[in-house]
């Protein structure tokens, strides 16, 4: 294998003459890719990579680097292990750092746990509001996005020629084809049914579009 341990967590800029030659016979020659703290040409901070080693795993000191997750840089870290080099849990803890990797178990402590007896109606109604004629799209993933964070119910609004599409596409969410517009738009006499809808909801979600409009200049 090749390890990579050119440059480390300070290089800023762009590899330039004999380093950028042999950057690039590393990410040519076919051998496996280990980088040391961070791909050669990737900034730790920014991710800017102009010219950088294609590392398949990177082992990095400490703590994960912002670079590594942010893209480009992230595309040239490959799998990324963090190794503990016994940084002092104090000095972490007083670093002032204010910036955190979501992992599994993060999200996991912020879902609740349902009871054994729990049903549709005490776990939430989502009543989402969207679509328009060539824009279902974000009607549909709104709906779904409700349902996979665990909403018990999810209703969505849709203009009425777009039902029978939703009805098709979405099996657990249930629509309510509201009044619309020659265009394919929810009508203005489509208020007071959303009303009533949204009433009877934990949380509205509205996803919905807008015609482009022209922008005021700026001086």
């Amino acid at each position: 294998m090749v390890v990579d341990a050119i440059f480390g967590t300070g290089f800023e800029g762009r590899p330039e003459g004999l380093v950028a030659d042999v950057i690039e016979a590393i990410n040519i020659c076919g051998t496996p890719i280990v980088a040391v703290d961070m791909p050669s040409g990737v900034n730790a901070t920014t991710g800017e990579a102009h010219h950088a080693v294609n590392a398949g795993l990177t082992v990095t000191m400490g703590l994960p680097k912002l670079g590594q997750v942010l893209y480009p840089g992230k595309a040239f870290t490959g799998e990324l292990v963090v190794a503990d080099i016994g940084f002092p849990e104090e000095v972490v803890a007083g670093a002032g750092l204010t910036t955190f990797l979501i992992g599994p178990d993060d999200v996991r402590s912020a879902i609740p746990v349902r009871p054994g007896d729990a049903h549709k109606w005490s776990c939430g109604h989502v009543v989402c509001i969207s679509g328009s004629t060539g824009l279902s799209g974000a009607a549909a993933l709104t709906s779904r996005s409700a349902l996979r964070v665990g909403a018990g119910l999810v209703t969505l609004a849709i203009p009425r020629s777009l039902n029978v599409i939703m009805e098709i596409k979405l099996t657990e969410v249930m629509t309510l084809p509201v009044d619309e517009t020659p265009q394919g738009t929810m009508a203005l006499s489509a208020a007071g049914a959303l009303r009533t809808l949204a009433d009877r909801a934990a949380c509205v979600a509205l996803a919905l579009a807008f015609p482009r409009m022209r922008r005021p200049r700026l001086w």
